[in-house]
Protein backbone atom coordinates (compact mmCIF):
# COMPACT_ATOMS: atom_id res chain seq x y z
CA UNK A 1 0.00 0.00 0.00
CA UNK A 2 1.28 3.48 -0.91
CA UNK A 3 0.81 6.26 1.60
CA UNK A 4 -0.39 9.69 0.55
CA UNK A 5 2.97 11.42 1.27
CA UNK A 6 4.77 8.77 -0.81
CA UNK A 7 2.36 9.23 -3.71
CA UNK A 8 2.74 13.01 -3.60
CA UNK A 9 6.55 12.93 -3.66
CA UNK A 10 7.75 15.13 -6.51
CA UNK A 11 4.29 16.46 -7.36
CA UNK A 12 4.13 20.23 -7.52
CA UNK A 13 7.70 20.75 -8.61
CA UNK A 14 7.62 23.21 -11.49
CA UNK A 15 4.10 24.41 -10.78
CA UNK A 16 3.36 27.98 -9.89
CA UNK A 17 0.29 29.99 -9.02
CA UNK A 18 -1.76 31.88 -11.58
CA UNK A 19 -0.56 35.13 -10.04
CA UNK A 20 3.09 34.11 -10.37
CA UNK A 21 2.53 32.98 -13.98
CA UNK A 22 0.89 36.31 -14.83
CA UNK A 23 3.73 38.25 -13.18
CA UNK A 24 6.38 36.29 -15.09
CA UNK A 25 4.48 36.81 -18.34
CA UNK A 26 4.30 40.58 -17.74
CA UNK A 27 8.03 40.68 -16.96
CA UNK A 28 8.84 38.69 -20.13
CA UNK A 29 6.61 40.91 -22.28
CA UNK A 30 8.25 44.05 -20.87
CA UNK A 31 11.71 42.62 -21.58
CA UNK A 32 10.68 41.73 -25.15
CA UNK A 33 9.34 45.26 -25.72
CA UNK A 34 12.69 46.71 -24.69
CA UNK A 35 14.68 44.15 -26.70
CA UNK A 36 12.69 44.87 -29.88
CA UNK A 37 14.14 48.38 -29.97
CA UNK A 38 17.69 46.98 -29.82
CA UNK A 39 17.23 44.94 -33.01
CA UNK A 40 17.07 46.55 -36.47
CA UNK A 41 14.00 45.58 -38.50
CA UNK A 42 14.67 43.77 -41.78
CA UNK A 43 11.21 44.51 -43.18
CA UNK A 44 10.85 48.27 -42.75
CA UNK A 45 14.56 49.00 -42.13
CA UNK A 46 13.92 50.65 -38.76
CA UNK A 47 17.22 51.14 -37.01
CA UNK A 48 18.05 50.38 -33.39
CA UNK A 49 15.95 52.55 -31.12
CA UNK A 50 13.32 53.27 -33.80
CA UNK A 51 9.82 51.87 -33.96
CA UNK A 52 8.65 49.92 -37.00
CA UNK A 53 6.87 51.79 -39.77
CA UNK A 54 3.93 50.88 -41.99
CA UNK A 55 4.14 50.86 -45.79
CA UNK A 56 2.81 54.44 -45.78
CA UNK A 57 5.43 55.59 -43.28
CA UNK A 58 3.28 55.76 -40.17
CA UNK A 59 4.55 54.41 -36.88
CA UNK A 60 3.29 50.83 -36.56
CA UNK A 61 1.27 49.82 -33.50
CA UNK A 62 3.24 46.57 -33.17
CA UNK A 63 6.75 45.65 -34.32
CA UNK A 64 7.02 43.42 -37.37
CA UNK A 65 6.81 39.71 -36.63
CA UNK A 66 10.39 38.88 -37.58
CA UNK A 67 11.78 41.60 -35.34
CA UNK A 68 9.55 40.53 -32.46
CA UNK A 69 10.49 36.84 -32.85
CA UNK A 70 14.20 37.68 -32.68
CA UNK A 71 13.60 39.72 -29.54
CA UNK A 72 11.58 36.86 -28.00
CA UNK A 73 14.37 34.38 -28.78
CA UNK A 74 16.96 36.63 -27.14
CA UNK A 75 14.85 37.25 -24.03
CA UNK A 76 13.90 33.58 -23.67
CA UNK A 77 17.55 32.56 -23.92
CA UNK A 78 18.47 35.10 -21.23
CA UNK A 79 15.64 33.96 -18.96
CA UNK A 80 16.40 30.28 -19.54
CA UNK A 81 13.06 29.36 -21.14
CA UNK A 82 14.48 27.58 -24.18
CA UNK A 83 14.06 23.82 -24.24
CA UNK A 84 12.10 23.67 -21.00
CA UNK A 85 8.60 22.34 -20.59
CA UNK A 86 6.74 24.94 -18.49
CA UNK A 87 4.77 22.18 -16.79
CA UNK A 88 6.97 19.29 -15.70
CA UNK A 89 5.18 15.95 -15.69
CA UNK A 90 6.96 13.26 -13.64
CA UNK A 91 7.59 9.98 -15.48
CA UNK A 92 5.90 11.15 -18.66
Amino acid sequence: MTTYPEAMTGIGIGWESKTASARLRRERDAAVSLEVLLIPCERCHARKGEQCRTAKGWVAEQPHVGRRRKAEETVDACLGYLGKNPVAVPDA
